[in-house]
């Protein structure tokens, strides 16, 4: 018997086992892309809180306790009602982002803890309702949030 091609059980072994490496191949291309996603998400709020406290550290801000919202405020120029002012930062990375800050005094004078949240939230989910919620409130109402960063760390304020 003179046999010149493949026969049909080959042929079905083959494309399964081509088919399964492809399905593990893009599987994998897949999670990877999700690590490096999560990977960036990190760096940038790392980076958003390390300016908080920064801004924080050179009397920029209030120590106080702030409820969660944008990274950025919106500037406005005095008496302008110009849109265009407002649209000064519409374009900023940060954008998608906001933070909320717990201040607690220590027994040391003018040393403060601080718990800087920084949260990554959906498009859609930035809406006027979730901008002024506490930390609290922005774990319980989660849906819309992509990503949660925290850092917490002593900071001096001099007088």
């Amino acid at each position: 018997m003179n046999r010149t091609g493949l026969s049909l059980m080959e042929v079905i072994l083959a494309t399964s086992l081509l088919l399964a490496a492809t399905v593990t191949i893009g599987q994998l291309a897949y999670v990877t892309t999700q690590n490096a996603q999560r990977a960036e998400d990190r760096a940038v709020a790392a980076q958003i809180a390390e300016h908080q406290i920064q801004q924080l550290l050179l009397g920029q801000l209030p120590v106080r306790t702030k409820p969660r919202g944008p990274v950025i405020e919106p500037i406005t120029e005095l008496g302008s009602a110009d849109p265009q002012s407002t649209q000064q930062n519409q374009n900023h990375p940060w954008d998608e982002w906001q933070v909320a800050w717990q201040v607690e005094a220590t027994s040391v004078p003018r040393l403060y803890q601080v718990q800087v949240d920084v949260f990554r939230l959906r498009a859609d989910a930035l809406s006027p309702a979730s901008v002024g919620m506490s930390a609290t409130d922005a774990d319980s109402q989660a849906k819309g949030v992509l990503f949660t960063y925290s850092v917490v760390r002593l900071v001096r304020v001099h007088p």
